[in-house]
Parts: structure tokens; sequence; C-alpha cells
């Protein structure tokens, strides 16, 4: 009687077991059907994930190209290109600027949000049919400045030549775009040191190799104009001055047009935060003492003639590019359809001059003669470029209240 009572038990216990198997057979399928399917939805969202990242770094390249126009064309080709193709087989949202997030509503930022339906394979037996994905991504143009010193010309011979006693000190990298063998010329005691030094082509060394730190990196891509997105500032109707020379005791200027040149060979000038719009030649000579914080000076012709800037090495200068605005970290500007009259700007200074912001010549030849900037930071781009004594450029932007214009486009979510 008792081995019956335990064989009726067991068999009591195996009925509810599979009793209880029937009735969670569903729950246990739903679970494994989210496991399985739930792997599939994370493997699409990282592509959509890709997606939406090229698509939103493709529409702050256009951005960076100045064509406001194509951000959206280029971004929904970019996720087109990714497999995510609007109205097809995905819903690709571009909001210029982002509609969400930190970056709401603020320029030069681009979001992306790729969205598609995933449909489902083991959860389609409790009635999921598919299940809904969502990449989001934004792009925009931070500030950047990996390197202080950029030679823009893409064969130029010696885009880049520091000889004889020159040094040129950079508190961050060297670039010269040039293809040339001989893109960067260093000879006699000349010395270079910076974060980096990279070229594009080759460089020579005539009896100065030891004096170089690091060594150039060589085959470098060239580096695209970081300040090509910068808009020309308009042309006031009515100049502030016509042919403005001084020789001697002080002077306040304010912002505007400056027809036939600038030219202040001695004495103390203040110059009023704006932007100083310069026809002509703008000149500082040796026994300038010359101040200005927020100033912006931008060299070009207007009908008369073009000219050059010429800072000459006995000058004492106290220049701080604006802090804000479409010119914020912007110093010097040469017009960039100036033609390049020999021999090129010129910047000097005495020792412990300020020039803080970027010094922007990208059609014409600049020579830094004695540049011993105390500032943060300067940023020295032009066409070519070549050093007349000891040139030192700083790169701590960290320590300045002004960023630098250069901008590169990245993630920023």
């Amino acid at each position: 009687m008792r081995y019956r009572t335990v064989e009726y038990l067991a068999r009591r216990r195996s009925g509810q077991t599979v009793v209880l198997t029937v009735l969670l057979f569903p729950t246990l399928l739903a679970v494994l059907g989210l496991a399985l399917d739930g792997g599939m939805m994370y493997q699409a969202r990282r592509r959509m994930q890709a997606g939406a990242d090229a698509a939103a770094l493709a529409g702050v390249w256009e951005l960076f190209r100045g064509n406001s126009g194509l951000v959206e064309a280029a971004a929904r080709d970019d996720a087109r290109l990714n497999g995510f193709n609007d109205g097809v087989n995905a819903t690709v949202t571009v909001n210029n600027p982002p509609k969400s997030g930190p970056w709401l509503d603020v320029p030069g930022y681009v979001e992306v949000i790729v969205t598609r339906d995933v449909p489902s394979t083991f959860l389609r037996v409790v009635g999921r049919q598919a299940s809904t994905v969502r990449a989001r991504a934004v792009g925009g143009m931070q500030r950047y400045m990996d390197f202080c010193v950029l030679a823009l010309n893409p064969t130029q011979s010696g885009s880049m030549i520091v000889q004889g006693t020159s040094s040129l000190d950079a508190g961050c990298g060297v670039m010269v775009n040039s293809k040339s063998d001989s893109a960067l010329e260093l000879g006699g005691g000349a010395c270079l040191t910076g974060a980096a030094v990279g070229v594009t082509g080759g460089f020579e060394s005539m009896g100065s190799i030891e004096c170089i730190d690091p060594q150039p990196d060589t085959g470098v891509p060239p580096v695209l104009d970081p300040l090509a997105y910068l808009i020309p500032p308009p042309i006031p109707a009515t100049p502030v001055a016509t042919r403005f020379r001084m020789s001697g005791g002080s002077a306040t200027l304010n912002p505007g047009l400056y027809l036939d040149g600038l030219d202040i060979s001695n004495g103390v000038v203040t110059f009023n935060p704006g932007v100083y719009i310069i026809d002509g030649d703008f000149h500082l000579g040796g026994s300038v003492v010359a101040t200005g914080v927020g100033v912006m000076f931008y060299i070009t012709n207007t009908g008369g003639k073009w000219g050059r800037v010429q800072i000459d090495g006995g000058a004492t200068i106290n220049f701080w590019a604006p802090s804000s605005g479409p010119y914020q970290g912007v110093l010097i500007w040469m017009d960039r359809n100036a033609p390049d009259l020999p021999p090129g700007s010129f910047i000097a200074g005495t020792p412990g001059s300020v020039f803080e912001g970027a010094l922007y010549f990208p059609s014409v030849h600049v020579s830094l003669g004695g540049v011993n900037s105390s500032a943060s930071w300067t940023m020295v781009v032009a066409d070519t470029i070549d050093v007349q004594g000891t040139a030192t450029i700083p790169g701590n932007i960290k320590n300045s209240s002004i960023a630098p214009p250069a901008f590169k486009p990245t993630l920023v979510e």
C-alpha cells in the first residue's frame, strides 16, 4: 500500500510538471524570442547608429565648406550609402540645427535621426510582428588648434623656409601642405620645434638636422584651410578716414573703413574694439606702441590698389582678437583675392608683444620676423611662410578667454 501511494504521488507530480510546462511554454518561448530578436535588434541599431553618425558628419562637412543649402541632401545621401534610404527602408530625419538635446537650435550643428521597423522572427508567435529601432547622432563644428603654423600652398618648393640663424618655436603643431620634395626647407643653423611637424611632400635640411624637434613626418595628407568658412565683413559706405597717416603723438582710432591705407610710423595708438577694414597698406612702424582689445583688421581693395601688412621689429604690439561674434579669434585677415605682391607681408614686433588671435593670409606670402608673442596663443595661416629671426608662436588656448577660430567637423552626440 505504501509503495502504491509513492507511485501515485510520483505520477501526480509528473502530471503537474507537464501541465506547468504547457502553461509556461508561451512565456518561455517569448523570453527566448526576446533574447534572440533582441540580439538582432541590437545589431540593427549598431548599423543604424553608424549610418546616423556618417550622415551627421556629412551634413556638418557641408556647413564647414559653406554649403548650408546642401546639408540635408548630403546627410540623406550618406545615410543611403550606409544602407538607410529615406522613404524606402527607413525614415531619415535631418535637423539643421538640432531640434532636441543639448545643442537644441544651436547653429553649426546637424542632428540626424534614423528610424526603421525591424521584423521579428521568434516574437511573432506572441503577436509582435516588428520592433521600431531608432538611432540619433549630432555633428558640429568644434573649435580646435592642432597646429599654430600652417602653409597652405599645395605645390610650392620652399613653402615654408627657416634659414640661417632663424628659429621657429611653435607651441603646437606645424604643417606644410605642399607636395614638393622640398616643401619645408631649413638651412644653416636654423631651428624648428613644435608639438608635431608634418609635411605633405618632403623636407630639406642643410646643416641643421640636429635642430629639428621632432623630426618632420612626411607624406601627411594636406590640411584643409581651417578658416575657409569666414565671410568677409561688409564694406561701409562712408570711410572713417582716407589716407590716414600718423608720425607722432597719440591717437585713438575707431573701427570702420580706412581708404588708401593706414600708416602709423611713430606714436602711441589705441584701437577701439571692432572690425577695421583697411583698403591698401597696413603699416605699424618700429617706434609705434599699439594696443587693441577685441579688434580684427581686414586688408582688402575696394577699388584702389592692393596693399600689404608690415609690422616692424621695434613696434610694441598688444593686440587681442574679438572674444565673440563672427570674427572670434581672428586678428589680421588678408582678403582671399589679394595677389602675392613681393616681398609679401611682414610681421615682427618687440619681444613680449601680444598677438592673441589668428594671422590669416590665405593667398599671399608672410614673413615672421621675430614674432615673440607673449599671448596665450597665436595662429599663423598663410599661402607660404618664411622665418626671419626668432619666432615664438604659443599655443596655450586653455589660458585664453578667446577661442581659436579654427573648426573641424566632429561628432558631439
